[in-house]
């Protein structure tokens, strides 16, 4: 009796502990910034956590639990499994009938620095419905830069070049907006394989020197996991229901920021995610991204995947580079420090390191790239907003019209 008891306890002792060791707020200690920024994952976690404290609650209050669980564990296994493909059907029909998608559906964003409005197409891109029969056609591939978040559909990058070409070359160019917010390298290749079918003529990547050069963390184990529990259906459902909000208090919690900002946060009208930007050094943070690039393949191989199927479907590759902000004013840096608390060690502008590793690779590879850098400096326009890192509609005008005079030189 008495070795089944200590039996008991230890297994019951292993279930507590890996409940403690899942815990979020246990994990959270080991993460760089103190927290899980990851909604699917903290999903993941504490779903993980919690059953293993109910089992360790069964063991301790029912003396005849694990003697059940043993007579059983045939019909358990066939449960688990069952309840595996229920869960894998769900994640199907969700990715193929997800009414909790953008798809078709018009969404109004209103920001402290902008509104704008996104309609978003059947695919859930913010475009016009795609026609593989149009001629002279053009896909863009990046981020939310491509996607125009913060700005209009009208000064979005394609549709201002699709008009430049219709009122300047009186010529009918079809630009695919394939931008998906919060993307990255991984996610553009993935996009174009799905897209391919089109046949443009010309493919654009936009690689934003900040969040698209994460090659380190994304080649890593937690990169990947990440990655995949970001794209279960079922998971992005739960998290925008039950996490919407709570990650802005914790974020915001740990800054020195007045009242006025708090509340705008806090309202959803400024990203909170901006601020875990602020607790790095900014000139120390694209050193190391410019050492990220250098020595890690991640970023370079999936642009590698994107420029060698565009030649297989004898599709012409340009590489664009949307600089930060910070590599273009200083009074970027000022205004966020004062106003936001950001840790700044020089009010200087960031240097172009960055942008010169990415170019030197790219011609090693024989990449065409355009970078946007030089045509934003050394100018008194406003092409950014002060607090969001994103371009003003000022920004996406002059980028799209350097696109513009690149493109038309492919369709006289």
């Amino acid at each position: 009796m008495k070795n089944i008891n200590r039996k008991k306890i230890y297994i019951a002792g292993i279930f507590f502990l890996i409940f403690i060791i899942l815990n979020p707020l246990f994990l959270e200690k080991f993460t760089t910034d103190g927290q899980i920024n990851s909604d699917n994952l903290l999903i993941i976690i504490n779903i993980l956590s919690y059953s293993n404290l109910i089992i360790f609650s069964l063991i301790i209050l029912k003396s005849d639990f694990l003697i059940k669980v043993k007579k059983n564990i045939k019909n358990l296994i066939i449960f688990l499994f069952i309840l595996f493909l229920g869960l894998m059907l769900c994640e199907i029909l969700l990715k193929k009938y997800n009414n909790f998608s953008n798809n078709n559906k018009t969404v109004n964003e209103e920001n402290f620095e902008f509104k704008a409005s996104y309609s978003y197409n059947n695919f859930g891109f913010r475009d016009k419905h795609f026609d593989k029969n149009e001629i002279n056609k053009v896909i863009f591939l990046g981020d939310s830069f491509v996607f125009g978040s913060a700005v209009d559909s009208n000064y979005t990058f394609n549709r201002i070049v699709e008009k430049k070409f219709e009122i300047e070359n009186n010529k009918n160019v079809r630009v695919y907006n394939l931008g998906i917010p919060g993307a990255e390298p991984a996610n553009y290749l993935k996009t174009f394989q799905n897209f391919k079918y089109l046949e443009p003529q010309i493919t654009v990547v936009f690689l934003y020197v900040d969040n698209d050069i994460i090659s380190s963390f994304s080649s890593s184990l937690k990169g990947k996991i990440v990655f995949i529990v970001s794209n279960i259906e079922m998971l992005n459902i739960l998290s925008k229901y039950f996490y919407k909000n709570k990650n802005t208090k914790k974020i915001l919690d740990k800054y020195l920021i007045n009242h006025k900002y708090r509340d705008l946060f806090n309202k959803n009208l400024i990203n909170p995610y901006i601020l875990t930007r602020g607790s790095q050094d900014t000139h120390l943070l694209y050193e190391n991204f410019t050492k990220d690039f250098n020595n890690n393949n991640y970023t370079k191989n999936n642009l590698l995947k994107i420029s060698n199927l565009a030649k297989k479907i004898k599709s012409k590759f340009i590489l664009v580079i949307i600089p930060s902000k910070y590599q273009v004013n200083k009074k970027y840096l000022s205004y966020l420090k004062k106003e936001l608390n950001f840790n700044v060690s020089k009010y200087e502008i960031v240097n172009d390191n960055l942008q010169k590793s990415i170019k030197k690779w790219a011609k090693d590879n024989e990449i065409e790239t355009i970078d946007i850098l030089p045509y934003l400096k050394n100018d008194s326009q406003e092409y950014y907003y002060l607090i969001d890192d994103h371009f003003n509609n000022n920004g996406n005008l002059l980028v799209a019209n350097i696109l513009f005079e690149r493109l038309k030189l492919e369709f006289r």
